[in-house]
């Protein structure tokens, strides 16, 4: 059924919400990343700084791609409108830039090699201007979120995005959190993530008065040692929404003494929240000292427009959503805005990488399948080719192809690294060719990682507990038998043991050169980390060494190099120790910021020593050229740099 909005309503709820957003982000910044219940007071949750927040900065860009591209903007138009004006790349936004670079595109963007971080916040945080343009109508606010989500998130995210942005759609028409979401799950699949969760957090809501209790079984039901988790997240959000009520600053207590991800789960409760009550309604000492202008990180037009402004100019986008693609709703008294005319139609390519893995291999080729969009009411015949870098292959780099009117068609290309190569690029791009008659039609790219080969040597272990014992306790000069035969060292039939600070190999010489003697084994890795069980079988305490070198395509200075690992390691970069850690910790916890190196150009020679007292370990580690200091060691994968790589010759055999 088609709906009515006043305008002035449709605008000051906008506004509200924009407003809701800001005080969220000001007020929970000071406590972002605190995991602990921070019993907070009303009267000092106002900090004394005011900081920039990705949780609007994002939506002001996209207010500028809607405007700038048009009104429906193709995921793949959002990852290239985001790479020329969005500086951010920490965490999974660095992981999509760097898929991006590597012309790996939405969905895959969003959770190849982001394992650490494709159920974050990231998408969740900017999901309310696509319900802002599609008052009433939660299913186009729902694709519009999809479309955004994929970039950088996976499944949990985005569907969190889409409960998001379908509340914000339906805020316009309700007054409470708890009518809103409960409208809000009429709307969306009954699988989706953020319904599920609002159900549950409802009945935990209603289940336990103190706030403590409440706090804890959240955590045990939702629990993340990732700060920037969604499902937390967003379970003490939706819990300070409905436990709030009417008092904004009270919502904001109850946000900010959770912890995790603060500033995020403030401004998605202050977003709904304005957008439930308009702008009057939020409180006016906070409005006042926040002052009346956006501040954003982003060098982009809106860096410091007025709220009003940027309000407005929300409403201008949705007013044409509304001519255009959304039928749910009549906005009434609005001002006339033009309609852009849509983009004409063409031909378009989206990419399937065998496995899901878009790598290059020396060991096996890889299938791509080219799936070429017909939009036209004619047939089309015709051919597609691969252009490929100087070290792929293909069997055959033009194939026929034959697309029916309005519908698709795909060729499957098996494409693989050339075996000859001493050093390969890092990054490679293939260019795509739709041709008819002979005739270029349609031009796009693609691209692939090529997998690094690392040299290991190890494992190397312990028989013993060498720092507690000088001999062993059951092979020495008087006695030889089975650990088992003496109780209190039992337990080394089934471990190892291993010192972090020994030297299993001359280590000097290895950070000059290779040692062959120690029979080296090579390992292909397709990204940028990798486990014990991707060595070797051995799953017991021990020690390995992985060398990798590399040559940059030109002198780059103030380069970080950032690590990821739950293990002691020591990094070496041309001889030079440039990173330890010594302590076993969780995965992506090294303290400390990236050390900044300089690419020469030359051959560069990087030595990891690895040394666990587990039976597993995980290690990561990547380049990255962003901005100094930027939390570079969040984003350990992020390498869209330009490298070649050398394949060194193994010795002996995994």
């Amino acid at each position: 059924m088609r709906r009515t909005l006043e305008y002035k309503v449709y605008l000051d709820r906008i506004l509200g919400g924009w407003i809701g957003k800001s005080l969220g982000g000001i007020v929970g910044a000071p406590y972002e990343c605190h995991k602990q219940f921070n019993r907070a007071e009303r009267g000092r949750l106002w900090p004394d700084k005011l900081y920039p927040n990705d949780d609007l900065d994002i939506q002001v860009v996209w207010l500028e791609a809607l405007q700038d591209i048009g009104l429906a903007p193709t995921s793949r138009e959002l990852a290239e409108y985001w790479q020329k004006h969005c500086f951010y790349v920490c965490c999974e936004y660095g992981i999509f830039i760097d898929n991006l670079e590597h012309g790996i595109y939405p969905p895959l963007s969003g959770t190849w090699n982001n394992r650490a971080h494709q159920n974050s916040e990231g998408c969740p945080i900017r999901s309310e201007i696509w319900g802002f343009i599609s008052p009433g109508n939660p299913r186009l606010a729902m694709e519009y979120a999809s479309r955004d989500g994929i970039l950088d998130h996976g499944r949990i995210s985005v569907e969190l995005e889409q409960f998001l942005s379908a509340a914000a759609s339906l805020a316009f028409f309700e007054n409470s959190a708890e009518t809103l979401l409960d409208r809000c799950c009429e709307a969306v699949p009954k699988d989706n993530a953020g319904r599920r969760l609002y159900i549950e957090v409802k009945e935990l809501c209603r289940a336990l008065a103190d706030e403590h209790d409440l706090w804890l079984e959240i955590v045990r039901r939702f629990g993340s040692a990732d700060s920037t988790d969604a499902m937390i997240n967003n379970a003490f959000a939706i819990m300070a929404l409905l436990r709030g009520g009417e008092d904004f600053k009270e919502m904001m207590r109850l946000c900010v003494q959770c912890g995790w991800d603060v500033d995020c789960s403030c401004a998605t409760a202050g977003a709904l929240w304005g957008a439930l009550r308009g702008s009057e309604a939020l409180p006016p000492d906070w409005r006042d000292r926040m002052g009346k202008t956006l501040v954003c990180a982003c060098d982009i037009r809106h860096k410091t427009a007025a709220l009003t402004d940027f309000a407005a100019e929300t409403a201008a986008v949705g007013l044409e959503v509304a001519q255009v693609l959304n039928r749910d709703i009549t906005v009434t008294g609005a001002p006339a805005v033009a309609v852009r005319p849509q983009p004409a139609a063409g031909y378009a390519v989206e990419y399937a990488y065998g496995n899901g893995e878009p790598v290059l291999r020396a060991d096996r080729p890889t299938e791509v399948t080219l799936r070429v969009s017909n939009p036209f009411p004619e047939a089309f015949a015709g051919t597609v080719a691969v252009a490929l870098p100087d070290c792929a292959e293909t069997a055959a780099a033009e194939k026929e192809i034959a697309v029916p009117a309005g519908g698709n068609g795909s060729v499957t290309f098996c494409i693989g690294l050339k075996k000859d190569l001493s050093m390969q690029p890092e990054k490679v791009l293939c260019r795509v060719l739709l041709k008819k008659a002979g005739s270029v039609v349609h031009e796009d790219l693609f691209g692939m990682h090529a997998s690094v080969r690392y040299l290991v040597y190890g494992p190397y272990w312990d028989m013993w507990d060498k720092e507690a014992f000088e001999i062993c306790p059951y092979q020495n000069e008087e006695l030889t038998c089975n650990p088992g035969n003496l109780p209190e060292y039992a337990c080394d039939a089934f471990n190892t043991h291993v010192r972090p600070n020994h030297a299993y190999l001359d280590e000097a010489a290895l950070l000059k050169r290779d040692l062959p003697e120690e029979r080296p084994f090579s390992v292909e890795k397709s990204t940028g980390g990798f486990a014990r069980s991707d060595l070797y079988a051995l799953n017991g305490a021990t020690c390995c060494y992985v060398v990798r070198e590399f040559q940059s395509d030109e002198v780059i200075e103030d380069v970080g190099l950032s690590f990821s690992a739950d293990c002691p390691f020591k990094c070496w970069l041309d001889g030079k120790l440039i990173r330890e850690m010594a302590c076993h910790t969780n995965r992506n916890s090294t303290y400390g910021s990236s050390p900044r190196i300089t690419l020469t150009g030359k051959k560069q020679r990087l030595v990891v020593k690895l040394a666990s007292r587990l039976s597993d370990f995980h290690f990561g580690m990547g380049f990255s050229k962003g901005i100094p200091g930027f939390r570079e060691a969040h984003s350990p994968y992020v390498s869209a740099l330009s490298f070649k790589v050398f394949r060194p010759q193994a010795q002996g055999g995994k």
